[in-house]
């Protein structure tokens, strides 16, 4: 059994369905991690329905709230920080905040950054200046970043300062998707529902990283889940530390048994040289390719049974959706 890893997450939370915070905190915990969950926005149910109720979390909540886990000592055994709904630059503000508290405390922490911005159906669906501070301020902190197509070329014409604004995104094809991730400068971008020019029944998950990109292909339902994206999202930062503690035991266990191999039970410490100073690619590539499988794998699983539905139908096919996998992935 692996050490529990802690996951800081920002992003919504509806007290009805699985979105945002209520499609990944579930997924977090059945795994074995401790979730340290802060909503920016609190609802009964997400948009669509015919009623709705809430409220946005003011920023200095947010921020007082992260104070107080820093007090308590909570950021330095924090392993990943997952990034989702952020409806302010000033949400953006904490986010930022967050993260470079948490790597100041445990520098090897993992950072994911989901843009919730928008789609093709409807365009950008939050306040723009928000958007523009996620591609401009967040980017940069992130390990992995997760946007469907259309929030992959918002993000990178704003980095570029050329504006998204009534521009089709160059994304019409799987081969079109390294050189749009690319433009992100982020370490492991991976653009989600793309289909292929060649086969309307696929959609791909595409993997973009310095010297490669993988695309996971899987079958094409009829319908649109809300809250999909939040779903694949908890499970590539999940199945990433998890594997992460999988090698962290095995090592472990290998140098315990070399230990008392080479000197019995009561044998000397033996003494390393300290590590190396880590690179910004925190996750061998190897680590993002088994961790995204394994989510597009469990998200499809997932999707199969909720059929009819919504919302992802996560109750009761989360050991399924954890254990699927991993999907096979073809190089682009």
């Amino acid at each position: 059994m692996t050490t529990p890893k802690r996951i800081l997450a920002l992003s919504s939370h509806v007290a009805h369905g699985h979105v945002g915070l209520s499609a990944a905190t579930p997924i977090w915990h059945a795994m074995g991690h401790e979730v340290m969950a802060l909503a920016t926005v609190l609802l009964s149910n997400r948009p669509g329905y015919l009623n709705r109720g809430g409220t946005i979390i003011d920023p200095s909540v947010l921020r007082d709230m992260v104070d107080a886990l820093e007090q308590n000592g909570w950021l330095s055994g924090v392993d990943a920080v997952a990034l989702g709904y952020l409806p302010s630059p000033g949400h953006v503000a904490v986010a930022r905040d967050a993260v470079r508290r948490v790597r100041g405390a445990s520098p090897q922490a993992r950072v994911l950054v989901d843009p919730v911005l928008g789609d093709d159906h409807t365009g950008l669906y939050i306040d723009e200046a928000a958007a523009r501070a996620i591609a401009v301020d967040l980017l940069e902190c992130a390990d992995v970043v997760t946007p469907n197509a259309f929030e992959a070329c918002w993000l990178a014409s704003a980095l570029e300062a050329t504006g998204a604004d009534g521009k089709p995104c160059p994304i019409s094809d799987v081969g079109d998707v390294q050189n749009v991730a690319r433009r992100l400068g982020v370490p492991a971008v991976v653009v989600t529902s793309v289909l292929s020019r060649d086969d309307g029944r696929v959609m791909h998950n595409v993997l973009v990283e310095a010297d490669q990109a993988v695309a996971y292909g899987v079958a094409k339902r009829a319908g649109v889940h809300h809250g999909l994206g939040d779903l694949f999202a908890a499970l590539v930062i999940g199945h990433a530390v998890r594997s992460a503690a999988d090698r962290d035991l095995e090592r472990s266990q290998t140098e315990g048994a070399r230990a008392q191999s080479e000197g019995g039970p009561y044998a000397e410490p033996r003494f390393r040289e300290p590590p190396s100073r880590e690179p910004r690619f925190r996750v061998p590539t190897s680590g993002w390719r088994h961790a995204v499988a394994r989510a597009v794998a469990g998200v499809d699983v997932i999707v199969a049974h909720s059929a009819g539905a919504p919302e992802p139908v996560l109750i009761p096919h989360l050991a399924a959706c954890i254990s699927a996998g991993p999907a096979s992935g073809e190089p682009v």
